[in-house]
């Protein structure tokens, strides 16, 4: 067990959320106060995060507070998911390393969604465009791919857009690879 100390929280914020120094020591001061208001006999690390978001939020910080959250899944949800599994696909029988798959993916999706550009996360979430397999969004591997025909005529085929972690084929000079490469 480790005592509670304030400053642990100001310098998570200046790390993480990337706060000036002030505003993470007003922010953890009053966190601290609300602590010791609470009288609480346990105190965890997720739950003063959950209070420093909330003190983020008051605050107008919503971008310091998205960089600052956790990803993760509710106790209730993990437990639903080791007494049930998920039935959204077929190919994946409910297993201890389909329940771990189904618990990592859900941890990736939420990452993906905080980090991506706001309007791309609104557009997937509102059904506007749907982001296939997002749950490999943030590890950078690609599952499904579309690509424009123009590119790989003039460029080749470079999966991941550099060539520096996929292989590449350069430029199709018959229709058969042009084909092949879609």
């Amino acid at each position: 067990m480790e005592e509670f100390d304030p400053r642990k929280i100001a310098e998570s914020l200046v790390k993480e959320a990337g706060l000036d120094w002030r505003t993470a020591e007003e922010v953890a001061a009053e966190v601290s106060e609300i602590i010791v208001r609470a009288k609480l006999r346990f105190l965890s690390a997720p739950l003063i995060r959950e209070l420093v978001n909330y003190a983020l939020l008051e605050r107008g910080l919503e971008e310091a507070r998205k960089r600052y959250t956790r990803v993760g899944m509710p106790v209730y949800d993990v437990d639903k998911l080791l007494d049930t599994g998920i039935n959204e696909n077929a190919n994946l029988m409910v297993n201890p390393e389909s329940i771990h798959k189904w618990a990592a993916d859900r941890l990736f999706i939420e990452h993906a969604l905080l980090t991506m550009p706001e309007h791309i996360a609104d557009a997937h979430m509102s059904g506007l465009i749907h982001i296939h397999d997002l749950e490999y969004w943030s590890v950078g591997r690609p599952f499904c791919l579309s690509h424009d025909p123009r590119f790989i005529l003039k460029r080749g085929l470079l999966i991941d857009g550099t060539g520096l972690h996929s292989a590449v084929a350069g430029p199709a000079k018959h229709w058969e690879w042009l084909i092949l490469g879609m």
